[in-house]
């Protein structure tokens, strides 16, 4: 289980146009909503059997799944993730003294995510357009767009979009568009539950409602999002007394809407012990971001990728290069333990959790390496260690 530390460092200032949701935490679930159901259900299989072997339009089949252990903070929530059409740029909430949209990239899928890097937009879940210049803020109780020039800029010009719906709801959580961007499927909460919306677009701020979809009889579900070619919706299924795990929903075309009868769990995928739920797919399917707690708690949730192609099982095991660090948490000083299969000098970099560069230390000689770390506040820091064109990185704790 997660520790809520309280992590020390400066936050750029974040534009937002609400007010923050209140700072109490212990009993948020895993969509960041106020409840009451802490106490974890009892697993019942036979709640899923209708759905595990429908027949689809097409076959869901990952081969592989990992922990993102290069990305997620254990002392907070990573949550709500959205991966790019290429698989190589993920985006995610993460929570720490407020929710943040986080970015982490690959040169290629064959490498580790890089440092996370905070973008300094507040918000619950996020969402981005196909070439990723325009994003969408699910924040208070509204929808919050930003745009910005190229991919390095930052996001800037919030407005508030106009929702035209026959209810207004509470809340929104978990938005996509189709291909076009001309379809909008949001998670619409109200006092009896969520429901997901289709909109279409009538300009780039006003959305018009045009139908609900349903869920399949005896289930819920509060999140997901549609894929890159809009043909199917990657969402958590929730049966009344169990647990989330993922699921998805098909249409033949564009002009059709998904089918509750297509409904089929995603049996790879399947865990008995765990909450699996916000779902994000890259182009054709090939990778599938997602985040599982153990319990349905905020704080718990983490990041997990799953791979039609591959993925390898830990980054360590897949490097050169690798690295130890003791005493982990620390208060006063680090010892990194190193081990590289190339004889040449190595590069240690430490970083805040917002990006800033903060040590810098070229190591010859040696495999290990001690750093004072009595200027360092309490909090997460992530390292990388470079050596020739290998890189590693993880992260440590300071506790004081």
């Amino acid at each position: 289980m997660k520790k809520l530390l309280l992590i020390c460092f400066c936050w750029l200032n974040t534009p937002s146009v609400f007010s923050e949701l209140p700072e109490k935490t212990s009993n948020l679930d895993v969509n960041w909503i106020e409840t009451n159901k802490i106490v974890k259900p009892t697993f019942d299989a036979n709640q899923y059997q209708p759905f595990k072997l429908n027949n689809m339009l097409s076959t869901a089949s990952f081969d592989s799944v990992r922990y993102l252990d290069e990305v997620n903070d254990s002392t907070a929530a990573d949550a709500f993730p959205w991966i790019s059409a290429n698989g190589c740029r993920l985006y995610y909430t993460h929570a720490n003294l407020t929710n943040s949209l986080f970015l982490s990239e690959r040169i290629n899928v064959n490498l580790p995510w890089t440092i996370p890097v905070n973008l300094n937009v507040t918000g619950t879940s996020f969402t981005l357009s196909r070439n990723e210049l325009e994003l969408f803020a699910c924040e208070g109780n509204g929808i919050v767009h930003y745009e910005r020039v190229n991919s390095i800029s930052p996001f800037t010009n919030p407005q508030i979009l106009t929702m035209n719906l026959p209810v207004m709801p509470s809340f929104y959580r978990s938005l996509s568009f189709d291909s076009a961007g001309t379809q909008m499927f949001v998670y619409a909460f109200y006092s009896g539950g969520a429901k997901l919306i289709e909109m279409t677009k009538l300009n780039q701020f006003t959305y018009d409602f045009v139908r609900e979809i349903t869920f399949p009889a005896g289930f819920t579900s509060t999140n997901g999002r549609i894929s890159n070619d809009g043909l199917t919706f990657y969402l958590s299924m929730t049966p009344v007394t169990s647990l989330s795990n993922l699921g998805r929903m098909e249409r033949a075309s564009l002009a059709d809407t998904f089918n509750a009868s297509t409904a089929q769990i995603i049996p790879e995928l399947f865990d008995s012990s765990n909450y699996s739920v916000q779902p994000s797919a890259s182009q054709n399917d090939e990778w599938l971001v997602y985040a599982k707690a153990v319990n349905n708690i905020w704080s718990e949730t983490n990041l997990f990728i799953a791979s039609k192609t591959g993925v390898i099982n830990s980054v360590s095991e897949n490097m050169k290069l690798h690295a130890s660090v003791f005493p982990n948490p620390a208060s006063c000083f680090v010892n990194f333990k190193f081990n590289s299969k190339n004889n040449t000098t190595c590069q240690l970099n430490v970083y805040s959790l917002d990006g800033r560069l903060l040590i810098s230390n070229n190591i010859s000689n040696s495999n290990q390496v001690e750093i004072d770390a009595k200027e360092l506040n309490s909090g997460l820091y992530f390292f990388s260690l470079i050596s020739g064109n290998e890189m590693y990185q993880s992260k440590f704790v300071i506790q004081k």
